[in-house]
């Protein structure tokens, strides 16, 4: 279902892309819902991403309840970086908004947390990016099992090297941007179709320039993180990691 552009462009202050394949059992509309209620000023814009699961059928049941829930239809399946890609410029073409974000569909990140982001673009003017931190911790309730913080640990140290810039974690699929950051990050297709977060750091790098990266990055450390299934891509992509990950450090 591709929604027909409106009439004349409502305000957002916010708008969060949300890529979906196969997520029919993992959607939690109700969740949905409740921060819609609680953020007046948020839209949502689903992409299904060619599923094949009943997962079009929920968004369009949800998209019918809500006036702020949009649900695009993509007919094949183009990988996390293509719907993510596709959302944000549909976004950017639909709403002239503050600012431009997307989020797991499983809600790994609780939705709660959001409003952790926005509070850190809003005192840092300087930040055009808030990225999700999963952090372990007796303050920071993230439950993952020990395999996964190892090879995150070892991922994290990796991407940091080809980014020729320490970053605690790259890979969380909860991140924000200032307009005029999405408008340069998406402009064109990535390369790696799962590790193009670290595709998203290396733009916005080049972006500001290095000397002003730091400033213009602001992580977010996630005061709760839970991982599902559907987050553990790693074993299944990690024999094309190495590759993709040499091909962003070349093109970069």
């Amino acid at each position: 279902m591709n929604p027909a552009p409106p009439t004349s462009p409502p305000y957002a202050r916010l708008v969060l892309i949300v890529p979906c394949y196969n997520e029919a059992h993992r959607l939690k509309i109700a969740a949905w819902h409740a921060h819609l209620a609680e953020e007046p000023n948020d839209w949502i814009v689903f992409v299904d991403d060619g599923s094949t699961d009943g997962t079009l059928e929920m968004l369009t049941g949800f998209v019918r309840t809500h006036p702020r829930v949009e649900a695009i239809h993509l007919n094949r399946n183009h990988g996390k970086a293509g719907a993510v890609r596709y959302g944000v410029l549909h976004a950017l073409r639909l709403w002239p908004s503050e600012y431009i974000g997307y989020w797991d569909a499983d809600l790994s990140a609780s939705l709660k947390l959001v409003h952790d982001f926005m509070t850190m673009l809003d005192l840092e003017p300087e930040a055009l990016a808030a990225i999700g931190v999963r952090r372990q911790d007796a303050s920071h309730r993230v439950h993952r099992p020990a395999w996964r913080r190892l090879t995150s640990w070892a991922f994290s140290h990796a991407a940091s090297a080809a980014l020729n810039m320490r970053f605690h974690d790259t890979q969380c699929g909860a991140k924000v941007f200032r307009r005029r950051a999405a408008e340069n990050i998406f402009r064109e297709p990535f390369l790696s179709p799962w590790l193009f977060d670290i595709e998203v750091m290396a733009r916005l790098i080049r972006f500001v320039g290095r000397k002003q990266a730091r400033r213009a990055i602001s992580e977010v450390h996630l005061r709760e993180w839970r991982d599902t299934e559907k987050s553990r891509f790693f074993s299944n992509y990690a024999s094309q990691a190495p590759r993709d990950l040499l091909r962003i450090w070349w093109r970069y």
